[in-house]
């Protein structure tokens, strides 16, 4: 089992640059954290909950990006069996901000907005096939221990419940859903090797804990959806956790059967990442970040991680403040 499981960052993999524009920026109005990374064409954004990361495969792409994972590269394929979802502080004005960004017409847009006794729910594709879900929960949604869990992280960043609008407070990241093909196997996988908590269990749906988030592992539907998205390489999602001692975590994994196909990777600008799999092929990422910003890292995300991190109460040791020489 992980020691105090706490996601720190997503990964999504894209295949055109302009997708990263196109979400983050002209949908989401996430602030970049530094600029875009030379000749790899990754960049990373503060989701305010954590840190969300987008990668483009190039030219001179090498494993100090990620891992040698990342050389793969991505096609345009739909892939409904892995979904962020993000509430936004004005959940009207992010819809007309997926009008805009796709050229759509409100009136075909707002009528596929969902609405159930918890929230309304509007569902998209990117352009490469990634989906993501804006969310406005309202006041049921916001009971049950799910619930609190959701109104602590919406409360703590003053954005209030039941529409009100706070336009000037990002949207933030609150959830990530793993569809899979037998909920039990997985069930057993997500609480009993990784070891996070559950926070809410049915016969085909099970709500975890992983700090700033929560994950959702939902049996498929439709039988061989799962199947069908890992046949197309269709998993681009990658769900990260931060710890303290890569090669005592991997080792607790590894006694339990998880394999890490390329060990534990090392970069000056990552430090310590090492990826599994969960049983139907949704990726998982344990990081150890690097003592400290170099003057060679191209990005320094120490600041937004540490407010992540301050936000949820982690005592972690991670870094200094100023760039080690």
């Amino acid at each position: 089992m992980l020691t105090e499981p706490c996601a720190a960052m997503l990964w999504r993999r894209v295949a055109h640059p302009q997708t990263i524009k196109l979400f983050a920026t002209e949908i989401m109005d996430w602030p970049q954290i530094g600029g875009d990374v030379p000749g790899i064409l990754s960049c990373l954004y503060d989701a305010d909950t954590v840190m969300l990361g987008f990668g483009c495969q190039a030219e001179g792409m090498t494993p100090e990006v990620c891992s040698r994972e990342n050389l793969r590269r991505v096609e345009e394929a739909m892939n409904p069996a892995s979904e962020l979802e993000v509430v936004p502080s004005d959940f009207d004005g992010a819809v007309g901000n997926v009008c805009r960004a796709f050229g759509l017409q409100w009136d075909n847009v707002v009528g596929s907005i969902l609405r159930n006794q918890e929230s309304r729910r509007l569902s998209f594709f990117d352009p490469t096939g990634n989906l993501t879900t804006l969310v406005q929960p309202n006041e049921e949604a916001l009971a049950g221990q799910v619930g609190r869990e959701l109104g602590d992280q919406l409360a703590r960043r003053g954005i209030a419940q039941s529409g009100n609008r706070h336009p000037d407070h990002p949207a933030i990241i609150v959830g990530v859903t793993h569809i899979v093909s037998d909920f039990q196997r997985s069930l057993r996988f997500y609480r009993s090797i990784v070891g996070l908590r559950p926070l809410r269990l049915t016969t085909r749906e099970a709500k975890f804990d992983v700090g700033p988030l929560i994950l959702t592992v939902r049996q498929e539907s439709e039988v061989g959806l799962v199947a069908a998205v890992r046949r197309q390489n269709a998993f681009r999602d990658s769900l990260i956790f931060l710890v303290e001692d890569m090669a005592s975590e991997v080792r607790s994994l590894q006694t339990q059967g998880i394999d890490f196909p390329q060990g534990i990777e090392c970069s000056s600008t990552a430090g310590q990442m090492g990826f599994f799999f969960d049983p139907d092929g949704h990726r998982l990422i344990l990081w150890q970040p690097p003592d400290g910003p170099t003057s060679d890292m191209p990005v320094n995300y120490f600041p937004v991680l540490e407010r992540i991190l301050a936000d949820e109460g982690v005592s972690k040791p991670l870094s200094r403040s100023e760039v080690v020489r």
